[in-house]
């Protein structure tokens, strides 16, 4: 892994953007950063869509996720691999065991996903959703 650290513009959504230095993961296109206000949160993000995928209280959780999500899909790509459920599936899987919240726009794929899981899981524990 390469400890080269760079900063890059993230698209926050709603014609915002935040400046960031961002921390390189096991998982090339996957990066850790700060959230730069106080520092004491990490997200895991998509580096070519800018994507955020989790967010962590600890910068080794948020580098445990990356690990999880080596070879589930092509992070060096562009937004494609995050418009497969099974990868977005995948990556609430990691980003959870990991000790983080999945984040995903509203109204989006990682919505629908992550309400599809959450009632799949409900069911299979005996629960209602």
């Amino acid at each position: 892994m390469t400890t080269t650290r760079e900063t890059i513009t993230i698209d926050c959504g709603a014609g915002s953007t935040m400046t960031v230095t961002a921390h390189p993961t096991t998982t090339p296109g996957l990066i850790v950063h700060d959230l730069g206000l106080f520092g004491d949160q990490y997200r895991l993000t998509h580096r070519q869509s800018t994507s955020m995928l989790g967010e962590f209280d600890s910068y080794l959780d948020a580098q445990d996720a990356a690990e999880a999500l080596h070879g589930v899909a092509d992070w060096t790509g562009g937004p494609e691999a995050l418009q497969d459920e099974q990868v977005i599936w995948t990556a609430i899987d990691a980003i959870e065991n990991a000790g983080g919240r999945f984040l995903c726009r509203k109204g989006g794929l990682g919505e629908r996903v992550a309400a599809k899981r959450a009632a799949y899981l409900a069911a299979r524990d005996g629960g209602a959703a």
